[in-house]
């Protein structure tokens, strides 16, 4: 494997890239071939060496299905109860203010607890149109390519890196040199609770994977 020690943009010049944010963008690029092709690799990958889920990827489950941590927590707890949410752990952490339902401290936690099940629902059955669909989480290290991808397809004008890590990996555009490098990172995996600072703690003493992109850059040519 080819890897390079290249520097990654200090943080403060650094962006992370929301995927809701750009779903609108990326939805209808994710099912372009050369990211279809990407991605049932990294996921064939993925299955192959944590068959969490059975032994074979099947596309039209989703790489949410494979997901290493839900089969102990919600994925089970999900199913177990037949389509509903068990949220006991979340009232247990929050319970209600007041055992009288008619007032306003109660109404309020009741509605926190609808948006909590809503969350959770939508979290454990999201739709093929959704970003949750493609978060396999747990896989980090095999998406960062098919990141890479959608990544170089959505702002082409940005050079295009993997970055692997120590917990770990994603993908990051970079334009510019020296003090004026800048990175944009994409990452299917990182949401609205990400900050750059976490995201290069994460990292920690990490390496450009310049194979990777090399294979992909083959990919592409036969899409």
């Amino acid at each position: 494997m080819k890897t390079s020690r290249m520097k990654l943009p200090d943080s403060a010049n650094v962006l992370i890239l929301l995927p809701e944010a750009l779903w609108h963008w990326a939805k209808q690029i994710v099912t372009h071939p050369f990211a279809e092709a990407v991605l049932d690799a990294s996921m064939k990958d993925w299955v192959h060496f944590n068959p969490i889920m059975g032994s074979e990827w099947c596309p039209s489950k989703g790489p949410w299905y494979y997901s290493e941590s839900w089969h102990e927590t919600l994925f089970d707890l999900f199913y177990r109860g037949g389509g509903d949410i068990i949220l006991g752990d979340w009232v247990q952490n929050n319970p209600p203010p007041s055992t009288d339902e008619n007032t306003t401290e109660y109404a309020n936690w009741e509605q926190l607890l609808c948006d909590e099940q809503g969350r959770l629902t939508d979290f454990c059955n999201p739709q093929p149109s959704e970003p949750n669909w493609y978060r396999c989480y747990g896989a980090c290290h095999y998406l960062r390519g098919w990141n890479a991808v959608i990544g170089e397809l959505l702002f082409p004008q940005l050079k295009w890196y993997i970055v692997a890590g120590e917990e770990h990996s994603t993908s990051i555009g970079i334009k510019g040199t020296g003090k004026r490098k800048q990175g944009y990172v994409f990452d299917i995996l990182w949401g609205h609770e990400t900050t750059v600072e976490g995201l290069y703690a994460a990292l920690g003493s990490y390496e450009i994977i310049e194979s990777d992109m090399q294979e992909l850059a083959s990919l592409k040519h036969h899409c």
